[in-house]
């Protein structure tokens, strides 16, 4: 009769849980410190569209601004093409971190300098007002001046 009590006990310790008690445990890992309200909050369809928003919004002043710039340099049809690229690409990354590190801005001129933005003016034009719009210290400075 103890052996029976024994494989009872057993079965029962290696019972499965139960899927939703499961899918809960995982979900509080997943949101720890972050209250299931706050959580729903942040994942409204409402709170998605308005960063959507705001995100064409920044796009739409930054091709005005760049515009601004290739147009007073002279660069007009398709030859804007990897200007706008470029000033894209600068301001996601500075948008998601916070920060560009000069490295990356240097591979980025030499990549966009393949492509056709052969203009180091105006890509460093383009760089600082694209770092000012998000708030950035510019990474870029000029050469230094040298005088034989």
């Amino acid at each position: 009769m103890a052996e029976a009590r024994i494989v009872e006990r057993a079965q029962y310790l290696l019972a499965p849980k139960p899927g939703a008690r499961r899918v809960e445990k995982y979900r509080r890992k997943r949101e720890d410190g972050v209250s299931k309200a706050a959580y729903e909050s942040a994942t409204t369809g409402e709170l998605v569209d308005k960063l959507i928003d705001i995100a064409q919004d920044d796009l739409a002043t930054l091709d005005t601004i760049v515009g601004r710039i290739l147009t007073r340099h002279g660069v007009y049809g398709n030859l804007r093409i990897p200007y706008l690229n470029f000033a894209r690409e600068l301001y996601a990354f500075g948008r998601k971190y916070g920060r560009v590190p000069p490295d990356y801005v240097r591979a980025l001129r030499l990549e966009k300098a393949l492509k056709g933005a052969t203009a180091a003016d105006v890509l460093s034009e383009i760089e600082d007002s694209v770092l000012m719009f998000l708030g950035i210290t510019v990474a870029s400075t000029p050469a230094p001046v040298v005088t034989l």
